[in-house]
């Protein structure tokens, strides 16, 4: 009761202000009330009152006050993939019909790419066949004691297109993977934009 009056009493003598009213509590727990904010920061944080002592913003700690930044900025982030799943859906009902325009032009693609990944392959596989022969001879001759002569710089080169193939095959297969799983992803979601689980 006593802390009672003595918080009325506070609230009595300091003046009200067109400003409104600040309060914070202190390290050892004393509660200041101030037309001001106070120049140092309070680990609780400074409310802030109207004239009328009624709470307008309650004061937060560096802990609350970085809690609350960072659920600020995640619903920010679910809003903007809101949007953007939203504009996604809006393109796919406008490019296509049904999930059988999906599958057909996903084949047409994949059919465009597919003779570029045999011949990659097909080069990969001569690449490898040709290293291994120059390798063979170079193991050859260090056996017969015999000079190697230009194979190594030749088996330098062979590799180095052998690597360059390699890198290029894997890029276009990935290409045709994604391509593949953007289709399938498309193609379900279509599935639910449409309500129907037919094709």
């Amino acid at each position: 009761m006593a802390r009672r009056a003595v918080l009325l009493c506070c609230l009595v003598t300091v003046p009200a202000t067109a400003g409104g009213l600040y309060k914070w509590q202190d390290q050892h727990g004393a509660v200041h009330y101030s037309d001001q904010r106070p120049t140092q920061e309070q680990a609780a944080g400074v409310s802030r009152l109207n004239p009328q002592g009624v709470l307008l913003e309650a004061g937060e700690s560096a802990a609350q006050q970085a809690a609350r930044l960072a659920a600020a900025a995640q619903q920010k982030q679910q809003q903007a993939l809101r949007r953007e799943q939203q504009r996604q859906d809006r393109l796919l009902r406008e490019r296509y019909d049904s999930v059988r325009d999906i599958e057909r032009q996903r084949d047409a693609e994949l059919q465009r790419l597919q003779p570029g990944l045999l011949q990659l392959q097909r080069q990969q596989q001569h690449e490898r066949q040709h290293l291994a022969s120059l390798q063979a001879e170079a193991n050859r001759l260090q056996q017969a004691g015999k000079p190697l002569q230009g194979l190594p710089s030749q088996i330098a080169v062979q590799q180095r297109l052998l690597d360059g193939t390699s890198a290029q095959l894997q890029l276009r297969s990935g290409e045709i993977e994604a391509l593949r799983l953007k289709a399938e992803q498309d193609s379900q979601r279509l599935r639910q934009l449409l309500g129907t689980s037919a094709p």
